[in-house]
């Protein structure tokens, strides 16, 4: 069986009966010379005993620590399209990327139906983001069938892409009843965020610490591990068996026959 050293600084990982060579965390130190495979799992000096995170259970510890407080900041707000609207911005902000905004005024019965209009209007669907419509007119003289809103829709940037903004822009500008139609790209989540009602600035602040991190973590590539060590090339076979004396032999008779050939013919 073929087998490895680990280099210096890296220790033997073991699971589920595979094994590698693992880097040892910042700071602990394990000299060169582990064999993979064979024994058991090994630890670098200065280090907790167990062996190290690997980057990608890093990257998801940090990504799990943003969700938590994400997770907390939604539970302040009690308004289900602010929250939707809150969600899909820290999502955005964990993954890193940003946001695509298309605002528009337009009459509807309601909410629900502006947000319905919207949607369809710019040629998208409820599930392609989050929607706020906010009443624009309160006067007595309101009519009682129909409101005037502003209406807010959010994607994230990996969904909606800038040209996708675009034609939803101009889509929504022909539909009837709707006016005041506006995009906006590249929309930061966590200046977004702060102007969403409701959401508690302490919170927000960890959040955005965290979010950072988890973004960090993910756009960090593994170390890279040398090549292991390949094993030594096979000894040469020094002592002769019976077989190879006798084909050793027969070389040296043919070699001498050829000579005496040679010979006689010169001469």
């Amino acid at each position: 069986t073929t087998s490895c050293k680990c280099p210096a600084n890296y220790h033997r990982r073991v699971d589920g009966g595979v094994y590698s060579c693992a880097a040892c965390t910042q700071g602990a130190t394990r000299p060169a010379g582990d064999t993979v495979p064979g024994g058991s799992a090994t630890t670098c000096a200065g280090s907790s005993g167990s062996s190290p995170a690997s980057p990608t259970q890093g990257k998801e510890e940090k990504k799990k620590q943003a969700e938590k407080t994400r997770d907390s900041i939604l539970g302040d707000i009690t308004n289900t399209r602010l929250k939707a609207k809150a969600k899909l911005l820290a999502d955005a902000a964990i993954a890193g990327t940003k946001v695509q905004r298309l605002t528009a005024k337009m009459s509807a019965a309601d909410e629900e139906t502006a947000c319905s209009n919207a949607f369809s209007g710019a040629g998208m669907s409820s599930g392609d983001g989050a929607c706020v419509a906010t009443a624009a007119s309160s006067g007595k003289r309101r009519r009682l069938h129909a409101t005037t809103y502003d209406v807010e829709l959010m994607f994230s940037s990996a969904t909606v892409s800038d040209d996708a903004l675009t034609t939803a822009a101009d889509a929504l500008k022909t539909a009837d009843g709707v006016t005041s139609v506006a995009s906006q790209a590249s929309v930061d989540p966590i200046t977004e965020l702060k102007t969403v009602p409701g959401i508690d600035t302490s919170k927000l602040q960890t959040f955005d610490t965290q979010a950072q991190a988890a973004v960090a973590a993910a756009s960090t590539p593994p170390p890279s591990i040398p090549p292991p060590t390949p094993p030594p090339p096979p000894k040469p076979n020094l002592v002769l068996d019976d077989d190879d004396a006798a084909v050793g032999l027969r070389g040296w008779f043919v070699a001498c026959v050829a000579a005496m050939l040679v010979l006689v013919l010169v001469v």
